[in-house]
């Protein structure tokens, strides 16, 4: 299954993650084309590299565009099998 996540880092975005992932039957894969041009919230960003990392033989990112923020933090902390589009933006910053 292939899913577009794209925006601000919210809870919205985690719910379609989790509803993607939980339609998939035993054995399939999902991967995630991720763009973050605004940022977003630091705790679902947590979240969501949390649900990545616990189910990374199943999952895949990547990512293109902008990784603003918590886009770019996603980015650094998920260990599924990731792949960065040439040409992609990023900005990252402490809080």
């Amino acid at each position: 299954m292939i899913l577009h996540l794209s925006g601000d880092v919210n809870y919205e975005m985690f719910d379609e993650l989790i509803k993607a992932f939980n339609g998939l039957t035993a054995g399939d894969c999902l991967h995630i084309y991720f763009t973050c041009p605004e940022g977003g919230s630091a705790d679902v960003s947590e979240a969501i590299i949390d649900f990545v990392n616990k189910n990374k033989d199943r999952i895949g990112m990547t990512f293109y565009g902008e990784l603003f923020s918590s886009g770019m933090v996603i980015f650094l902390a998920v260990n599924c099998e990731k792949k960065i589009l040439q040409c992609t933006r990023g900005m990252y910053h402490f809080s």
